[in-house]
C-alpha cells in the first residue's frame, strides 16, 4: 500500500494509507520516530436537514496503551476526555473547519486515535498532517494540503518540533498549522520574546509546513486518481436573500455594536425571530434558511 517516508525536524516521519480502516472514506497511518496515530475522516451520504451550519466533528482520543498503561483502580476502561485531549481535538478543527466549503452539509467526523506515544513530539500536530493526508486520499471535497509544526527557543537556537523535555526549558512554544499558501493558525506562549523572534518561527514553521506538504502530494501521486463525490449543498433563495437582506441589515449593524456578548446573541435572535414572522407563511418553514442569511450578514 502507498507509504511516503520523509524527515522533519532530524527525525524520520512516515505516512501510509490502505493498510487499515478501509471501511473509511479516508485514512492515514502516520508515524514520527514511535509515536504513531491512526486518522479516519468519514462523511455522510445524506444532508443533514433543517440546519444552517456545517456539520464537521472532531474527535482526538489518547488510549492509555499508547504509553505502555493500564487505567487502575476500580474502573478499567479509559474515562472521559482529558482537557489535554479536547484541547487537541479544538486545535484539529481550528486547522481544517475554515478550508471547508460552509455550505456542504452533510456530516464529516475526523477521528484521530494516538496508538503509540514517545513523548518526543506534541501528537495532535500528527493528527493535523494524518487528517490532511487522509482527506486528500478520499472522496471527500477538500481543497487544500495542511500541516503543522511546533516550533521551540532554547538558548536562542530554534528547535522544530520540540521534545516534552526541551518545551521545559523553551522561551517559546509556537505551533503553526497552515497551507502551501499561508498560514492558517496559531497557537503560542512566550516568556516575553520579542515580535522579531515570534515572526521568525512563524516564518520557519511555514518553511517545515510545505515541506510536510510535499510528502502528501507524493503520498497521492502514489494513490493515483481519486473522484471526488458531490457533497449536497445549502442552496440559497435569491430573492430570499434579497428580502432578509432589506428587512435585517439594519438591524443586525445595530445589534453588533452591542458589547455585552449574551445581551447581543439575544437581540440577534430577536432579529432573526422578526424578520421569520415578517416574511409569513412560507419562510416559517425556512427559519434555518434565513437563520444562515443573518450570519452571513452579521460576519460582513
Amino acid at each position: 500500500m502507498p507509504s511516503i517516508e520523509g524527515e522533519v525536524g532530524g527525525r524520520p516521519l512516515s505516512l501510509t494509507v490502505g493498510d487499515v480502516a478501509g471501511q473509511a472514506n479516508g485514512a492515514c497511518w502516520i508515524r514520527y520516530g514511535d509515536t504513531v496515530l491512526l486518522v479516519t475522516v468519514v462523511a455522510s451520504k445524506n444532508v443533514r436537514e433543517g440546519i444552517s451550519f456545517f456539520p464537521l466533528m472532531v474527535d482526538y482520543q489518547e488510549k492509555s496503551y499508547a504509553a505502555g498503561k493500564i487505567p487502575g483502580g476500580f474502573f478499567k476502561r479509559e474515562g472521559k476526555l482529558s482537557d489535554k485531549q479536547i484541547l487537541g481535538c479544538r486545535l484539529i478543527d481550528r486547522a481544517f473547519r475554515p478550508l471547508f466549503n460552509k455550505a456542504i452539509r452533510n456530516d464529516i467526523h475526523i477521528i484521530t486515535t494516538v496508538l503509540s506515544t514517545d513523548h518526543a513530539c506534541y501528537p495532535p500536530l500528527l493528527g493535523i498532517i494524518g487528517a490532511s493526508s487522509a482527506l486528500n486520499v478520499s472522496d471527500i471535497p477538500f481543497p487544500e494540503m495542511v500541516a503543522a509544526v511546533e516550533i521551540g527557543r532554547i538558548n536562542k537556537e530554534f528547535i522544530i518540533n520540540p521534545t516534552l523535555a526541551q518545551t521545559e526549558e523553551s522561551d517559546l512554544e509556537i505551533v503553526v498549522a497552515g497551507t502551501r499558501w499561508g498560514v492558517g493558525m496559531i497557537e503560542a506562549g512566550a516568556s516575553e520574546v520579542e515580535e522579531r523572534v515570534v515572526i521568525e518561527a512563524i516564518q520557519l514553521a511555514h518553511e517545515e509546513i510545505q515541506k510536510i506538504i510535499l510528502l502528501q502530494e507524493r503520498l497521492v501521486e502514489e494513490v493515483g486518481p481519486i473522484t471526488k463525490s458531490e457533497m449536497i449543498e445549502e442552496k440559497i433563495d435569491i430573492d430570499l436573500e434579497r428580502r432578509v437582506r432589506e428587512l435585517a441589515t439594519q438591524k443586525i449593524e445595530a445589534v453588533s455594536r452591542i458589547a455585552e456578548k449574551k445581551e447581543r446573541e439575544a437581540m440577534m435572535n430577536k432579529v432573526v425571530e422578526e424578520v421569520t414572522e415578517s416574511l409569513l407563511g412560507e419562510a416559517l418553514e425556512r427559519k434555518a434558511e434565513i437563520g444562515s442569511i443573518c450570519s452571513q450578514i452579521e460576519r460582513e
